[in-house]
């Protein structure tokens, strides 16, 4: 069995600065021999990505569930990724932080991956940080984690580079499932690629991807009014038997 909850949905900064990627849902794989009998599956919807045009952070995604006799398995939804000054949110896989805005340049943190205590093995990782820098154009966020590694962090210097979603997890169907969404910058940097498995990209001035459908993936973050961030991706729940 695979269940992967919803991905988060990225922020969204109006202008300069960075914005969190939206962190994957989590990634449970679970092997049992299931009894004859009812099950109740709910597949978690993607978080919505921050309001085009402002400084809003991205939604956490819904859970994905597989529950009866024997078996009990929440996926939790993937923590939404943040605008400025803000860490990212927990979730499933962590948000990636909004790029710092205090004029003491403080670093911020990614969200980490809530504690899960159910039936399987869980695959969840954090969301990217940011370090803060004076110039405002050099801002650059963290990207959203992924179920198989860490979201990238926001790195600053000469030029500014916002963080990748982490890398999603291939299961035994060969698909990979929950990468975390790409970070944003400010318009001088460059903004993260969406981690495998469906994560969405960043964007300066650009609409941000979207985390894919069915994959648990995280959206990306935008910078830039009029814009939007990207949504997260659905989660999924296969069940594979012999026959």
């Amino acid at each position: 069995m695979l269940v992967v909850g919803g991905g988060g949905g990225g922020g969204t900064r109006s202008f300069n600065s960075g914005a969190g990627g939206g962190g994957a849902g989590s990634f449970i794989e679970h092997s049992a021999t299931l009894s004859t009998g009812s099950y109740t599956i709910t597949v978690g919807a993607g978080g919505a990505a921050g309001t085009s045009g402002t400084n809003s952070n991205g939604s956490n995604g819904s859970s994905s569930t597989l529950t009866g006799t024997g078996v009990s398995i929440t996926a939790n939804g993937g923590g939404g990724g943040n605008a400025k000054d803000l860490d990212g949110s927990d979730g499933g896989s962590g948000g990636g932080a909004g790029a710092s805005w205090t004029g003491s340049q403080d670093p911020t943190f990614g969200g980490s991956p809530v504690t899960y205590t159910g039936d399987g093995t869980e695959y969840a990782n954090d969301g990217g940080g940011s370090t803060g820098v004076a110039s405002a154009a050099l801002r650059a966020a963290g990207g959203g984690g992924g179920a198989g590694s860490v979201g990238g962090a926001g790195a600053v210097g000469g030029s500014s580079v916002a963080g990748d979603g982490g890398d999603g997890r291939t299961w035994l169907d060969g698909v990979t499932y929950a990468g975390g969404g790409g970070g944003s910058a400010g318009v001088s940097g460059t903004a993260g690629g969406g981690g495998s498995g469906g994560g969405g990209s960043g964007a300066i001035n650009a609409n941000a991807a979207s985390g894919s459908a069915n994959t648990g993936s995280g959206g990306g973050g935008c910078t830039g009014n009029s814009y939007s961030a990207g949504n997260g991706g659905s989660g999924v729940v296969i069940v594979r038997y012999l026959l």
